[in-house]
This record gives structure tokens, sequence and C-alpha cells, in this order.
């Protein structure tokens, strides 16, 4: 009777819940309730799709319409076929989401009996209408019904769910701002007095591709991976970045190892490695890998993903095709300053000026290449400049920069100055190592927590790409600024590698970014005591003695200051022993 009682206590909170499993309930609940209630099975499917785990859904979600069918749940048996569809379309499934979403449409016909079913049915509607010839101005009428009902129904993370599938079918079908009017206006106001909601509103409101923001997914792992793999599509490429293509296809094959079978993230992979394919020279794989997306159209592949694999090839065209002259150029700044163009190095320009070759490292190191013109005038001439003489040369350095890379590189724009903003055309630069290695630690830092070891690779081709910054160029005050920058940025870089490894116990590799990091950094007694606590369980002790009595000394006579008592420890006798 007790057993029972416990089945009955978590069927009233699933119904409670929405038909969805509580977040707070162990899982996986006992078989027996798997076998026994329609409503358990149901809703544990739910939770194994959000994880990505369709193969396991697909049986459960059956069982559970079989007996919400039996027992005349129209409702519930609604919302169970729905999920069905949603399962079947990630796994190729057609035949059985095409019969499912017939029976979804005849049903919306019917009047709505009150239930929770109705947003379930929209979202399933929104998926596959493509498969019943529905127009994508349908499907998005659906996806904004079913995100407008899961919002009023407070189930965050399914209005999540169909906010980002409405915004991604809008983006690729490059839909008006105006037709999500209603939908962004619901979100707001939802939003404004539920914060919960602010993920979904800036969502909605945000630019093409915006919706590639992975982290506001929480706890529903498959529509995070499914957004980090779109924004590694529609982000990353234009970094021109082969070392971070690689790592990124391999966070693409983990991610399909992880939620095997399911077509969207199997497409984004594969045009992944086309556009990869494609820069790098190789046609015939990337043509080869686009054809095997082509092939998972006809398996339930959204038809939105034609326009993908059409600007996929045409990259494959471009690349193919693309001019050396004028062609974008690789630039280092780590290091000497060198142009590279189509892999062979350029000369770099000749300046007539040395404030247009400033205003050109300043543009160059920028992101996006492009800064007001009041920042523009402060870090070349100082806050303090008279206006109309600053203006004045910053118009001529404008100009020089044009006549410079006209001749050197065959640009036929220079900088310009536009609405008050200084820019370097963006198209011609393909790559800036500095704004890379940026690149580099940004994602690095989003992957540390979920992909702790895709990270760490990431933090390693950043270190090894990290030099001093121009080196050569004489001192500038906004330039000494940025060198500054990066070399925090590399300090921390380098110290969460250090205790990567330790984590690992792989201890040569942790001495040896100890090493960089205390050389980078000779100030930081952090970084020296990572590298003689080493040493000294190494048994390593009068090499440590070496290191601590070098840092004694240029703390002493450098900053007038002494290492701390904690330093000191961990030499322990050995100090004492070198200065008797």
């Amino acid at each position: 009777m007790r057993a029972y009682d416990e089945l009955f206590a978590m069927e009233c909170t699933i119904a409670d819940n929405a038909g969805d499993w509580p977040e707070e309930a162990a899982v996986p609940p006992p078989a027996e309730w798997l076998a026994q209630s329609p409503a358990v099975a149901a809703a544990y499917a739910r939770r194994l799709a959000r994880d990505g785990r369709f193969g396991e859904a697909k049986p459960l979600l059956a069982f559970a319409v079989r007996g919400f069918a039996r027992s005349g749940a129209a409702g519930a048996l609604r919302a169970g076929i729905a999920w069905l569809v949603d399962v079947g379309l990630h796994l190729g499934d057609v035949a059985e989401a095409e019969t499912g979403l017939r029976f979804l449409q005849e049903e919306t016909e019917l009047p709505d009996d009150g239930g929770d079913s109705r947003p379930d049915v929209s979202f399933a509607l929104g998926r596959g209408g493509f498969l019943l010839g529905l127009s994508v101005e349908e499907r998005l009428r659906r996806f904004e019904e079913a995100a407008i009902g899961f919002a009023g129904a407070d189930r965050r993370e399914r209005a999540l769910a169909a906010a980002f599938e409405w915004k991604r079918l809008s983006d690729a079908a490059e839909m008006p701002v105006e037709a999500g009017a209603s939908i962004v206006r619901t979100m707001r106001q939802k939003a404004a007095w539920h914060p919960a909601y602010l993920p979904h509103a800036k969502l909605l409101e945000a630019g093409p591709g915006a919706a590639a923001q992975e982290e506001a997914f929480g706890a529903c792992a498959y529509y995070r991976a499914l957004a980090e793999a779109l924004r590694l599509r529609l982000t990353l490429p234009t970094l021109g970045d082969a070392e971070l293509d690689r790592e990124a296809e391999r966070a693409e094959v983990a991610r399909r190892d992880r939620f095997p079978g399911d077509l969207e993230l199997q497409a984004e992979g594969l045009l992944r490695a086309a556009s990869r394919h494609a820069r790098a020279g190789r046609d015939a794989e990337a043509r080869a890998a686009l054809a095997e997306v082509e092939a998972l159209l006809p398996l339930g592949l959204p038809p939105e993903y034609r326009r993908a694999i059409a600007r996929a090839a045409a990259l494959v065209e471009g690349a193919k095709a693309a001019p050396r002259e004028g062609a974008p150029v690789r630039v280092r700044c780590f290091g000497e300053l060198e142009l590279e163009r189509a892999g062979e190095p350029i000369a770099a320009p000749r300046w007539r000026r040395k404030k247009a070759q400033e205003l050109f490292l300043l543009l160059l190191l920028r992101p996006g290449h492009a800064m007001p013109k009041e920042h523009a005038i402060d870090a070349l001439f100082g806050s303090d400049a008279e206006p109309d003489k600053a203006a004045n040369q910053l118009y001529v350095a404008i100009h020089e920069i044009r006549r410079a890379l006209k001749e050197s590189l065959g640009w036929s724009e220079g900088a310009a100055l536009r609405d008050g903003v200084v820019s370097l055309p963006e198209a011609s630069i393909e790559e800036v190592d500095a704004e890379k290695y940026v690149t580099l630690v940004r994602v690095a830092d989003r992957l540390q927590q979920d992909q702790p070891e895709l990270s760490e690779e990431l933090y390693e081709t950043a270190a090894e790409l990290y030099g001093p910054l121009l080196p050569n160029k004489p001192y500038l005050e906004w330039l000494d600024r940025r060198r500054d920058e990066l070399e925090r940025l590399q300090s921390r870089v380098l110290e969460r590698l250090y205790r990567a490894a330790l984590r690992r116990s792989d201890l040569a590799r942790a001495e040896r970014y100890a090493r960089a990091w205390s050389e980078l950094d000779p100030h930081r007694e952090e970084a020296l005591q990572a590298l003689l606590k080493l040493l000294t369980d190494a048994g390593r002790r009068s090499e440590a003695a070496s290191l601590y009595e070098a840092f004694e000394r240029r703390l002493r006579d450098e900053l007038g200051a002494k290492p701390s008592p904690e330093t000191r420890r961990l030499l322990g006798a050995s100090i004492s022993v070198r200065k008797m």
C-alpha cells in the first residue's frame, strides 16, 4: 500500500508540474513506476529528451501514449504524441513523426479542452510542420503560440526552447523584425515582473545569430549543446582560425557522441567540417561533408538547413576562386608586425606619417577594427589636445592610411570615418593574432565548467600564440595599456593550465606552466609558490632555494618588499642551509 501511495503522490506532483518531471525528484524513478504509470513514464521521458537521450525517451513515450489512449486522457494523449513527434524528428523517424503530426493538426481544429497540451502541440507543429507543407510563417506562428503558452504556464525551460526555435527559424528565413512583435512584447511583459524570463526577451530582441546564446539554457543539456553548435558555426568561422576550427570540430564530435542520432547536431558538425575544409582548400572533403548534410534532409532535417548548405557551398566556390590581389590578410602583432596573404608573407605598408601608422595599429587591435572618433583622438593626441586641430590631424592620418594600404595591399578602401566611427575594412582583415588570442581565451572561459578538456586545449593554443605585443614600437600610452591587459590575461591562462595539469597529476606539464607563469609575472608570489611547491615535492630543494633567493632580491631591489612568510615556509630548512 505504501508503494502505491508513493506512486500516487508522484503522479500528483507531475500533474501539478504541467506533466514535467520535478527537478527535485530522484532519477531514474523505480522501474515498476515506469511500467505501471503512463504519467510517470511520460514525465521521465521528457526529462530524458531534455538531456538529449532521445533513444531512451522514445519507448517510454510510446508506452505512455498507449496508456493515455486507453484511459481517455485527451490532453495527456495530445501532449504525449507531441513529445513523441519531437523525439522522432530528432532521430529521423519521419514516417512516425508525420503520422503524429497529422493527428495533432486535426486535434487543433477541435475546441480547446482547457488542458495544458496546447503549447506542446504547437511546438511539435512548429518543429515538424514542414512535413505537412506548412509555410515558414505558419511554423513561426506555432512557435509563438508555444512560447506564449509555456510562459503562461510558467514552464520557463520549454518557453525558452520555443523562443529559441522561433528565433533561429526567423533568422534563417530572414524575416523582418516586425514579424516578432507579438512574441517579443509578451516576453518583455513577462520579464518585467519575473526576472527569470529576461533571457527569453533578450534572445528574441537580439540580432541575427543571437539564437546561439547557449548559457541561457541552464540545465537543458540538448538545447544548450545545439545553441553552442550554432554559435560555433555562425561566429567562429569569421575568425579564419584553422586551429580554433580543429578545437571546435572536436567539440562537435564530442556532442554528437553525447547525443547520438540527433540530426541537427550531426548537420551542425558536418557544416563546420565543410567550412573548415573549404578554408583549407580541401574542396573534395568540403563537398563530401555537404553531401552528407543533404542526405539528412529526407530523414527529417528541417528545410531551413538548405540555406546553410547553400552558404557553405558558396564558401567552397568562393575559396576556390578567391583572387589573390586585394584578398584578406592575416596580421601578426605578437612580436614584429607581420602580414601575410594566402599563406605568403607580404611587405608591411610604408608610412609617411607616424600618426597614420599609430592609428592603423590602434584600429588593428580594436574589436571589429573600429572605434569612436573621440576615443581615437584621445589615444593619438591626448585628451587635452585642441579639438579642431586634433580632428584635422585625424583626417590627415586617415587619408595616409588609405594611400599606404592601397599601394602595399591593393585595398580599394582603407580607413574610413562614418557616423563618428573610425574603422578599417573588416572584410579585408582575415584575422589579427592578438584578437584571436583573446577570443580563444574567452571561448575557453565559457567552456571551462561544462567541457574542461576542450577548455584546456583552447587555453594551450592561446598560450602558445601569445608573445610580446609589438615590442619594437616606442612607448605609446594606449599600446602599453593593451600590453598590460594581454599580459594579465596570459598570466591567468598559465595559472589555469598549471592547475589543470596539477589536477591530473601531470607534474612535468604543471612545472612547465608554473615556470612560464613565474617568468611572465616575476613579482607574482603565487606563481613562485606554485613552482617552489613542485620543486620541493620533487626533492629539488637546492634549485627551489636559488629561485627563492633571486625572487627575494628582486622584491627588495625593485619594490622594497619582502616575500611572505608563507613563501619562505615552502623552503623550510633549505634556505638556512644555503646561507650558512
